[in-house]
C-alpha cells in the first residue's frame, strides 16, 4: 500500500465509506490495513510490526504528512454539512488573498472571532468595502505513553478522528456563538424579529416571517434551529408522510410550506448546557452571499515534542490549524422567540 492508497482508506475509513473488503466478517480491518501501509514505509517488514520509536522517528516527516492530510479532510468534511446553509468556506493556501467584499448598499457591522479568544469583534463596514477575516492557529493535543509506542498498540485512526472532530466541534462552537450573537442582536425591526410569551409560533407566524424576508430578500427562506426547538412547532393538516418524518426525525420537515433545518446538537465547552437554544428559531434567506464566513489558511501541521522532557517519557502531538470566523449578516434575517410547550 502506498502513501496515497493510505490517504484514500484513511478518508474512507472516517467518513464511513469503506470498500467491501472491510465488512465485519472481514478478517482483515481498516487499521490492519493501515498499519500495515505504515509498516512498508517505515521499512518495516516480516513478523516486525512493532512501531517503534527508532522506526517513527526515522520516516515521522512522511508519517505525520499522512496523518496530517487525512485529518485535514476530516475538519474539512466536518464542517461542510448541514451549517452549509449559512456559512462560506474558503481553503486558502498560505499567502493567498483573504478577502470579502460587502455587497448591497448598506452599512454592515461585520463581527469576528478576535485572537482565539472567542470575543466578537465588531467593525462597521460599507457596500463595496472589503474586509479580511482574520484567523489564528488553534491546536488539538494527543498524549500516548511511551510503552505503548513500542507495543504498537496506538490506533493510529481514532487517535486522527479524536483530533479532527475534537476540532470541528471547536470551530462549530465558535460559529454557533458568533451566529447567536448576531440574531439576538441584529434583525432590526419587529418585522424580523419577534417574542412570543404566551406559546409557540403559529404556521401563521411562521409563513408571515417568511413572506417578509422573501419580500425582502427575493430568495427562499430555511427555519434553522435545534430538533427541541422545531419540535415545538405543529401543522395543522398533517398527512401520514408528515407525521412519518415527525416520528422518525423529531420535528416536521416543512411548517407552512417551509423548509425546517436541524442545527446539530451541542454542548458549551465543559458544561452540559446546549449552545443553540430550545426556545429560538432562525429564518435565513438563501442568498449566494452566506452571512458567516470560515477560512482555514494553509494546511494542517502535527508537532511532536522530545518525550525525554517529560518524566513519564509520554510523547505529545499537537495538531495546528489556522482558521478565522466573521459574521456578516449583509441580508435581512429572522428570529423568533418563544416560550415553548
Amino acid at each position: 500500500m502506498d502513501r496515497n492508497a493510505i490517504v484514500d482508506l484513511g478518508k474512507m475509513y472516517l467518513n464511513n465509506t469503506l470498500p467491501k473488503q472491510f465488512s465485519q466478517d472481514s478478517e482483515v480491518t481498516p487499521n490492519d490495513a493501515l498499519r500495515a501501509g505504515f509498516n512498508k514505509i517505515m521499512g518495516l517488514t516480516g513478523d516486525n510490526k512493532v512501531i517503534s520509536k527508532k522506526a517513527l522517528r526515522a520516516h515521522k516527516v512522511e508519517v505525520f504528512a499522512i496523518l496530517e492530510e487525512i485529518i485535514q479532510e476530516t475538519v474539512h468534511e466536518g464542517l461542510t454539512d448541514v451549517l452549509e446553509g449559512f456559512v462560506e468556506y474558503r481553503n486558502l493556501a498560505l499567502g493567498d488573498t483573504n478577502e470579502f467584499i460587502v455587497p448591497d448598499n448598506k452599512y454592515f457591522r461585520v463581527a469576528t472571532i478576535s485572537d482565539g479568544n472567542g470575543n466578537l469583534r465588531r467593525q462597521r463596514m460599507r457596500d463595496g468595502q472589503s474586509y479580511q477575516v482574520p484567523v489564528h492557529i488553534k491546536g488539538v493535543k494527543i498524549y500516548e505513553e511511551f510503552v505503548r509506542w513500542m507495543a504498537g498498540r496506538i490506533d493510529f485512526l481514532e487517535m486522527i478522528r479524536i483530533v479532527g472532530e475534537s476540532m470541528v466541534k471547536e470551530v462549530k462552537s465558535e460559529i454557533y456563538s458568533a451566529v447567536l450573537t448576531n440574531f439576538r442582536e441584529g434583525g432590526a425591526g419587529t418585522v424580523y424579529r419577534q417574542t412570543i410569551s404566551g406559546g409557540v409560533p403559529t404556521e401563521k407566524d411562521v409563513l408571515t416571517m417568511a413572506k417578509h424576508l422573501e419580500a425582502k430578500t427575493g430568495a427562499k427562506v430555511v427555519i434553522y434551529g435545534s430538533a427541541l426547538a422545531l419540535s415545538n412547532l405543529a401543522i395543522k393538516y398533517a398527512d401520514n408522510d408528515s407525521n412519518a418524518l415527525r416520528n422518525e426525525q423529531g420535528f416536521y420537515g416543512k411548517i407552512a410550506g417551509i423548509e425546517a433545518v436541524e442545527i446539530p446538537a451541542m454542548h458549551k465547552v465543559g458544561t452540559d448546557e446546549f449552545i443553540f437554544e430550545d426556545d429560538a428559531i432562525l429564518f435565513l434567506p438563501q442568498t449566494g452571499d452566506k452571512m458567516v464566513k470560515v477560512v482555514n489558511e494553509g494546511e494542517a501541521f502535527i508537532l511532536e515534542n522530545d518525550s525525554t522532557q517529560r518524566v513519564d517519557l509520554q510523547s505529545e502531538y499537537l495538531l495546528t490549524q489556522k482558521l478565522g470566523i466573521a459574521v456578516v449578516p449583509s441580508s435581512k434575517f429572522g428570529y423568533i422567540k418563544f416560550k415553548g410547550n
